[in-house]
């Protein structure tokens, strides 16, 4: 069985979609289902879950691209119902190169920030009062521009938490290299990533967001094996 969809290339990079992905539309459908929604809400609130998995694909060009300056190539950029990866074939080894390449992803969501900011400032569109938020503000111009500025801090502050392999804990892992042989940061780093991975758990099961602790999950995993390709490469040296 497929575990991957072709959905095209960009400037080299191929671009997958995980099988898993099919859980998005679940969740689609779900949202339409129990809060009722009317057909041009429910248009509204499609339109923007493709916007932000469009972010987060752009996110990863981020990382993708800043890597290639250093020599680094992409694999492929895959997207899943908690986010996207870009599967680079390695990371600079210079802490600062490294930097710059965990930033880069960030990076771009604060640049379509301050694209949807410009914009808003040109239209003279003031900020929605919190309290009168609900699945309508989708239908209008100003409030969805609104929600898609909102995801991309979103997106910036959260894959800044220092939770290894996420960028921030990259981030995290760099700076420590500057004093401590990369292996041990390493090690550091997946500790402090695996703590954060089993609070996203407990924080996911406790307010009943399935991402949350999906993304959990995903870090708990990841920062050990990340850690165990680290030992290896170590003692091929």
């Amino acid at each position: 069985m497929k575990k991957f969809f072709y959905l095209g290339s960009w400037l080299g990079i191929p671009i997958k979609m995980h099988i898993s992905f099919a859980l998005t539309f679940g969740l689609l459908a779900y949202v339409v289902f129990v809060e009722s929604l009317t057909t041009t809400q429910a248009f509204g609130f499609a339109a923007y879950m493709a916007c932000l998995f469009l972010c987060v694909l752009l996110h990863e060009y981020g990382h993708a691209l800043m890597a290639r300056r250093f020599g680094i190539g992409t694999q492929d950029i895959i997207l899943t119902p908690i986010g996207g990866v870009a599967r680079l074939n390695g990371f600079p080894e210079k802490p600062a190169f490294e930097i710059l390449v965990a930033i880069a992803g960030p990076l771009v969501n604060i640049v379509i920030v301050l694209m949807v900011i410009a914009v808003l400032h040109l239209l003279g569109a003031g900020i929605p009062n919190p309290d009168l938020i609900d699945y309508s503000i989708f239908t209008n111009p100003i409030g969805f521009l609104f929600m898609i500025m909102l995801m991309n801090c979103t997106l910036f502050l959260f894959n800044l938490i220092p939770a290894f392999p996420m960028d921030g804990g990259r981030i995290f892992r760099a700076l420590l290299s500057f004093w401590i042989p990369k292996e041990r940061a390493t090690f550091v780093a997946s500790v402090v990533g695996r703590i954060f991975a089993v609070a996203f758990v407990a924080l996911g099961v406790y307010h009943k967001i399935l991402v949350l602790v999906g993304v959990g999950i995903f870090v708990f995993i990841a920062a050990g094996m990340e850690y165990k390709a680290i030992q290896r490469r170590a003692l091929k040296k």
